[in-house]
């Protein structure tokens, strides 16, 4: 898009409860922001046979191949969300 941004949600905390201190976290749903974009965002594909291997270009056809880790920590010391139960 074009705030130069790629988000990685997770779908299964849509509508999660979340305590006063969680919330100013911000949304738990969100696993991860790729911003590493120079502008705007306009294409996105994952590699179906690398699990999250994701390709996003920039709409100056600069494409930017990243992927997330296997393990990404949540905030405050909580536990780790292990990516492969997503898969």
């Amino acid at each position: 898009g074009s705030d130069r941004r790629t988000i990685v949600w997770d779908l299964q905390e849509i509508g999660a409860e979340q305590t006063q201190d969680e919330i100013e976290d911000g949304s738990p749903e969100v696993l991860m922001i790729h911003a590493g974009h120079k502008t705007s965002i306009n294409d996105i594909a994952v590699n179906p046979n690398i699990n999250w291997l994701v390709a996003s270009a920039e709409e100056d056809n600069i494409v930017q191949i990243w992927k997330c880790s296997s393990n990404i920590p949540r905030i405050g010391g909580e536990p780790e969300v292990d990516l492969s139960i997503l898969d």
